[in-house]
């Protein structure tokens, strides 16, 4: 099996693009990884060196802050061009909760374009009231700048059940 990324536990906190990997050892209920599925982001041009520079690019230029979270800032633990895996903690502003949000270019077979696997999750809590997908809005804003990029905003629309567990009060 191809490596490949965590998925995501019931919490609406998650979200993956390997939660319905066959790749991925750990499986969940059908509903639950449904909820949680979060299709690769796609490159067409440059192969994946080019791919993997694009994207820690757009992570390095995320702003702390923006759309009211991460306000504690981020920093990158990993950035491995060989594996093409990024792994970076974030931290919100006052209670200094830390997110873990990680990026894997896997290319496709012809080499040129590819996939990106993407998981961004809260280490704590049951909630994450809007911030992950908040923060990989930020990130997809930034990868705009980059020419063959795929990667559909998360959107309410897209993702209502997360959207209603996430607003609903404590």
């Amino acid at each position: 099996a191809k490596p490949d990324l965590a998925g995501c536990f019931k919490a609406p906190n998650c979200f993956s693009s390997a939660t319905m990997s066959e790749d991925n050892p750990v499986r969940y209920d059908p509903e639950v990884e449904k909820a949680h599925y979060l299709e690769p982001w796609r490159y067409s041009k440059g192969g994946p060196a080019k791919a993997f520079e694009d994207l820690e690019k757009a992570v390095r230029a995320y702003k702390p802050g923006q759309r009211n979270v991460d306000g504690g800032g981020f920093e990158v633990k990993t950035a491995d061009t060989e594996k093409g895996y990024i792994y970076a903690q974030f931290e919100s502003l006052k209670k200094g909760y830390r997110d873990d949000v990680e990026f894997l270019v896997r290319p496709d077979a012809a080499g040129e374009g590819g996939e990106v696997r993407v998981r961004s999750a809260s280490r704590l809590g049951f909630k994450d009231f809007g911030v992950n997908a908040k923060r990989l809005n930020g990130i997809i804003d930034q990868l705009k700048d980059f020419d063959g990029w795929t990667a559909p905003l998360l959107t309410n629309d897209r993702f209502p059940e997360y959207v209603k567990a996430n607003s609903q009060g404590d």
